[in-house]
């Protein structure tokens, strides 16, 4: 959130609405034969991407071994927690993933997944990207996009307007997902996509939805790349043994500073709020800026 906090229309030189990418999910799509391997899988391990911004590892996913997580042929997907800043697609780019199987002791426990994958960039525009990345012991797949001119969308909180309601609302778990769209083809995904990690959402929670005594709730992931020139759609569904409570928010891109608006759940309103932000081209020209200001 580099640059939210900026006068309006005075964005610096050196910030920009750039080509981002989004990682929607990743997943063990299937398993090798002869690998030893079976469902369930305990995976522990690092995802992370590094782009040329500062080359350092933007972490997607982390678990150590005594917190894996448990992947089954019925729900493959990797619960991711970042980015914890939007992905320039400038090359160098690349994802570097590290996972582990965990066994009955750790000397048993084996390689799931060792490698690099390499993006290239200049897909704008194609939708999303389902990447397949054979390993020796299990193939995965990456689902992504590239965002043309991108700004930060950081969901700084989504708080029941009344605290006391949370845990009768959401004590069932629930779900929440943004969606980046352009202004005009923002609407509500089909709604056999919307359990689907890999159909252009970010998955910000899913499951278990615990909250503060404020009643904000607690988000996995909260960066979103969103077009400067589309909107932000925020799904939020609430399970019950009636049925799902659902209610939606559409929320236009900003260069800067912070949005709020609300989203209903039957009688229960949530209060969303996203902070924008311009992009940082490179560290050093963050050091320059500084630089530049001291003298």
């Amino acid at each position: 959130m580099h640059y939210t906090h900026i006068t309006p229309g005075h964005c610096p030189m050196v910030s920009l609405a750039d080509s981002t990418l989004q990682i929607y999910s990743l997943k063990v799509a299937e398993l090798e034969d002869g690998s030893g391997l079976n469902w369930p899988l305990e995976v522990y391990g690092v995802v992370a991407a590094r782009d040329a911004v500062d080359h350092n590892r933007n972490i997607l996913f982390s678990r150590s071994r005594s917190n894996c997580q448990i992947l089954t042929r019925e729900d493959p997907f990797l619960r991711l927690t970042g980015p914890s800043r939007a992905i320039v697609s400038q090359e160098p780019l690349h994802v570097e993933i590290e996972l582990n199987v965990k066994g009955r002791t750790k000397s048993e426990d084996r390689s799931l997944m060792s490698r690099v994958w390499y993006y290239s960039g200049g897909h704008c525009g194609l939708g999303t990207l389902y990447t397949p990345l054979k390993g020796d012991f299990c193939t995965m797949a990456l689902s992504s996009e590239e965002v043309y001119k991108s700004v930060q969308a950081t969901i700084v909180g989504i708080r029941v307007c009344v605290p006391e309601e949370t845990p009768n609302l959401f004590k069932n778990g629930g779900r929440v997902v943004c969606s980046s769209l352009p202004r005009r083809r923002a609407k509500l995904p089909d709604s056999e996509h919307t359990t689907d990690p890999s159909f252009r959402q970010v998955v910000l929670q899913d499951g278990a939805m615990a909250s503060c005594s404020m009643g904000y709730l607690d988000l996995s992931r909260h960066v979103v790349s969103v077009k400067l020139c589309g909107m932000l759609e925020v799904f939020i569904e609430a399970n019950s043994q009636s049925g799902a409570l659902a209610g939606h928010v559409s929320i236009r891109a900003r260069d800067c500073n912070i949005s709020q608006d609300v989203c209903h759940l039957g009688d229960t309103q949530l209060e969303i709020t996203v902070a924008w932000s311009h992009l940082v081209r490179d560290k050093l020209w963050i050091t320059s800026e500084a630089n530049e200001e001291l003298r």
